[in-house]
């Protein structure tokens, strides 16, 4: 299994969530399995999302998309997203 990690600050968590919900079929077709959202503890504008991907190619591809630009402009990313892709070792 492969992971996508993102980091980034927004302006209105709620607002945010909706975004990110709408666009659960786009990530669904780059073989997105599953993610869990998080946000700081201290900073509640600050979100960390960790989704699994069928493949390192599936999540890259979702990560580098213009449909993912364009949801994070709509969604308030107020940061430069801090991404990476992790593999899963056992």
């Amino acid at each position: 299994m492969a992971y996508l990690f993102v980091k980034h600050t927004v302006n209105d968590f709620n607002h945010w969530k909706t975004v990110y919900d709408s666009v659960a079929t786009a990530r669904d077709t780059h073989g997105a399995i599953r993610g869990q959202i998080m946000r700081d503890a201290s900073n509640a504008k600050l979100v960390v999302v960790l989704e699994e991907y069928h493949t390192l190619e599936g999540a890259k591809n979702w990560a580098g998309s213009s449909e993912l630009r364009v949801a994070m402009g709509h969604a308030g990313v107020t940061s430069i997203p801090e991404i990476a892709f992790l593999e899963h070792l056992d």
